[in-house]
């Protein structure tokens, strides 16, 4: 290895690590002004998080430490198989971090494992940018951060499971680009098993666009002239999607028998002529500012104003294959027609109705907008400021216009103005260019344009702050971080877990079942490790849902009872 080589190893990592840390540290410091701990006494278990994963989390550390198995558990459900709940919710490695937290300390877990993955997703996107499209500059970082810090995972930062696909996904993107470019297949065939064997319900919605991907990139190859080549390519990617099916088999067939019978199978399918809101409301989740939809609402899909504003270059660029960009203007307009087609988002979401948290899929726009705004941004030298301003134009005009019959209060006055001050930053950065920039010695010139890159950073990073805090905001009006020390952390729970350990020493009969009350979570047996009544998980078979309901028991009827 030369020198250069060395210098451009060593730049890497060094970009890697900022890509990695720079989401992480915007995402902490943006909730410790609500009192995140240690800069107060709250923590981000809401929701599931709260009364499911945490709990899990818990039983399988302490599974992990004593070497008990991972395929039963007596922990809550009057006894059920955990290997569903391991291969749903527990898979990813990085949950190993709970063998050093006690359960006094979950919350803390938690928040560990959540800000290791959000800053893994930077990375990982980084290694894509910076491998998958023959460039390499600082604007990566950025971008980096923008898939980290989307409004996908402002809105379901709390559904830690997800966030392991968001990792791999761009990953596999890198494999598919790189198979289909020079043949390499270690990288893909990997980083698909390994998604699918994460998280296998979050990795569908992943793969489903990587078959849709491939063939946007195999699209220049369906020349006459070039056929043979696109079958072989195609059959290449097929078969080595295959072979990493069966390595994550392991997971997947156990897991399929599993679901079988749970109440999310045999869902019918919705009518062809039903169709959700608008889409131009669609279009509107690009918008900065927008609230992140948790429960229920549309996609969130924000992914900055700069990928946005570079979209005609994408299109206009001469060395972008005329095929490729047709591929990449299709797929946009199939991934909103299926935000907005009832039989489309069915299919998205495995043919079931998803139970709240709608369009589960939408980060795979949010990754190739901004791919397609990276891969644009050097054209910008080559086709000037015009492009940008008319979709700027375009941009304002569609904001006012989503505002036009709304109380211009609040949300509504600081989304528009937050609009003028981005578009506008980011058109004055975008129309710098050197005089005489043909006569200039070339050190000169790359250097105006470091310089350049750096005002075009400084912006992307003041949009990121700005969307993040009032994304963050918003959720804390509907969300607020609860209470430490109402969790595990407290006299209560302490004198719980001494009298269950009590209780375990006294009875040696395994059978022997009690409850907790009042309790903390639904799950509170897998939360305490006692062997309980109540569950609550989405793995859990529909047919002992049933059977407490007709003894009279409160359940929710899908997959939860106490």
């Amino acid at each position: 290895m030369n020198l250069i080589e060395r210098q451009e190893r060593k730049k890497f990592r060094r970009d890697c690590l900022l890509a990695f840390a720079l989401p992480l540290v915007i995402f902490y410091i943006s909730y410790a002004f609500y009192g995140l701990f240690p800069f107060g006494n709250r923590h981000l278990l809401t929701i599931d998080l709260y009364h499911q994963y945490a709990p899990f989390l818990v039983d399988y550390g302490r599974k992990l430490s004593s070497f008990e198995s991972l395929f039963f558990s007596w922990s809550g459900g009057l006894g059920t198989s955990f290997f569903p709940l391991f291969t749903y919710y527990l898979a990813s490695p990085i949950n190993l971090i709970m063998l050093i937290f006690p359960r006094e300390y979950v919350s803390e877990a938690v928040l560990f494992i959540t800000l290791v993955k959000i800053g893994l997703m930077g990375a990982s996107f980084h290694c894509l940018l910076n491998f998958g499209f023959r460039k390499k500059d600082r604007s990566s970082i950025l971008f980096a951060a923008f898939y980290a810090l989307s409004n996908f995972v402002l809105a379901y930062s709390w559904n830690i499971m997800w966030l392991d696909t968001l990792i791999l996904f761009p990953l596999a993107v890198l494999g598919l680009i790189r198979l289909v470019r020079y043949g390499e297949r270690r990288l893909f065939v990997v980083s698909v098993a390994l998604m699918l064997m994460f998280n296998y319900y979050s990795a569908f919605f992943a793969c489903v666009f990587i078959a849709l991907y491939t063939l946007v990139l195999l699209a220049p190859y369906m020349a006459k002239k070039s056929r043979q080549e696109f079958f072989l390519k195609l059959s290449e990617v097929i078969l080595l999607s295959a072979l990493a099916v069966m390595l994550a088999a392991v997971v997947l067939v156990p897991t399929a028998r599993a679901l079988s019978i749970t109440s999310a199978a045999g869902d019918a399918f919705p009518g062809w002529g039903t169709f959700s809101d608008s889409m131009f409301d669609h279009l509107g989740q690009l918008e900065i500012l927008r609230e992140p939809n948790v429960m229920s609402g549309l996609p969130n899909i924000y992914v900055g104003l700069l990928p946005l504003l570079l979209l005609p270059y994408f299109f206009l660029s001469k060395r972008i294959k005329r095929k490729s960009k047709i591929g990449h203007a299709a797929l946009i307009a199939f991934l909103f027609i299926s935000f907005y087609s009832a039989i489309l988002d069915f299919s998205w979401h495995g043919f079931h109705y998803p139970n709240s948290l709608d369009y589960r899929y939408a980060f795979v726009l949010v990754l190739l907008l901004l791919m397609m705004g990276y891969k644009a941004l050097p054209e910008v030298r080559a086709h000037g400021i015009t492009p940008a301003v008319g979709m700027a134009g375009i941009i304002l005009a569609a904001v006012l216009l989503r505002e036009w019959n709304q109380t211009q209060e609040g949300a509504g006055v600081w989304r528009l103005i937050a609009t003028l001050l981005v578009l506008g930053l980011y058109l004055i950065v975008l129309s710098i260019r050197p005089r005489g920039q043909v006569r200039q010695p070339q050190q000169a010139r790359q250097q105006f344009f470091r310089w350049g890159t750096a005002a075009l950073v400084i912006v992307m990073l003041l949009e990121l702050l700005i969307n993040v805090s009032g994304g963050i905001n918003d959720l804390q009006k509907r969300y607020p971080l609860g209470d430490r020390i109402y969790y595990t952390d407290n006299d209560k729970a302490r004198e719980i877990s001494s009298k269950i350990d009590e209780i375990k020493e006294q009875n040696d009969n395994p059978y022997t079942r009690f409850e907790i009350l009042p309790d903390t979570t639904v799950n509170d047996p897998m939360l305490f490790s006692s062997n309980g009544f109540s569950v609550f998980a989405s793995t859990f078979q529909e047919a002992p849902i049933q059977f407490m309901e007709d003894l009279g028991y409160p359940t929710n009827g899908v997959n939860s009872f106490q």
